[in-house]
C-alpha cells in the first residue's frame, strides 16, 4: 500500500522537476518569457495561451513571476490548464465528434468522461468535470457546437502587466 507521505513526495518530486525545466535561468522564479519559451519549445500551437492560463492561476502576488511556493501551491489546477490546452488545440468540430458518442450534435458530461477514461486519465471524472463545466455556459447540462465556438474565440492576450 502507498502511504500518503510517498504520494506527497511523488507529487513535489513532479513539481519540482516541472518547474526546473521551466526556470531556465535557475533563479527559483519564472518570468513570462520563460514559460513562453518552453512551450514554444513544445510545440505547443498557442504558447501564449498557456501561458497566459497558467500566470493568471499561479502568479497570485501579480510580480509577473511564478516562485517555487506559487507554483507548488497551484500543481493541481495547472494539471487542468494542460488538460484545458490540449482541448483547445483540437478542431472543434473534431473535438465535438470525438466526444459526442450517440452523434446527436452535443457533449454530456458522461460521454466527456467516457472519452478521457478511454484515453487514460488518471482522473477522468474530476477532469471532465472541470472542462464540462467551462463549458456549458448555458447551464442546460450539454455542451453545443455553439458553446465551444463561444468558449474558444481568440481573445486578446492576459499577459501579466509589467
Amino acid at each position: 500500500m502507498t502511504s500518503y507521505s510517498h504520494i506527497k513526495n511523488l507529487i513535489e518530486e513532479q513539481v519540482q522537476g516541472f518547474f526546473s525545466k521551466l526556470d531556465t535561468d535557475h533563479n527559483g522564479e519564472v518570468t513570462y518569457e520563460e514559460c513562453i519559451d518552453y512551450w514554444r519549445g513544445q510545440g505547443v500551437q498557442d504558447p501564449e495561451y498557456i501561458t497566459d492560463v497558467i500566470f493568471l492561476q499561479n502568479d497570485k502576488n501579480k510580480d509577473t513571476k511564478i516562485s517555487v511556493d506559487e507554483f507548488r501551491k497551484e500543481a493541481n489546477k495547472l494539471k487542468i490548464a494542460l488538460a484545458f490546452n490540449r482541448v483547445h488545440e483540437l478542431n472543434l468540430a473534431t473535438f465535438l465528434s470525438q466526444f459526442d458518442k450517440n452523434s446527436d450534435d452535443k457533449i454530456t458530461l458522461d460521454e466527456l468522461e467516457s472519452e478521457y477514461k478511454r484515453i487514460g486519465y488518471m482522473n477522468p471524472k474530476a477532469a471532465a468535470r472541470w472542462i464540462f463545466i467551462s463549458m456549458d455556459k448555458n447551464k442546460d447540462d450539454t455542451v453545443t457546437m455553439d458553446d465551444l465556438t463561444n468558449l474558444f474565440k481568440k481573445k486578446k492576450g492576459v499577459k501579466p502587466q509589467q
